[in-house]
């Protein structure tokens, strides 16, 4: 049942180069491993910085390839 859902992120694994778990994605960096607080805020907050501002409005839609939650 869930076989297209599993072989979508194994797929989205392998075109990121995801070798291990956890592996964190922040944007556009790949952080693999395990991650304290300070170091996943300092990123969080670095990437929330070099984001463009969002919409009044903010969109719903499921980035491509994204599962969906059941």
């Amino acid at each position: 049942v869930h076989y297209r859902d599993i072989e979508a992120n194994r797929a989205e694994g392998d075109r990121r180069a995801i070798s291990s778990t956890p592996t964190f994605v922040f944007g556009n960096r790949v952080r693999p491993g395990n991650i304290g607080y300070d170091e996943f805020k300092a990123i969080v907050d670095s990437v929330a910085a070099e984001a463009p501002a969002a919409s009044a409005s903010p969109s719903t839609t499921p980035a491509p390839g994204a599962a969906t939650p059941r």
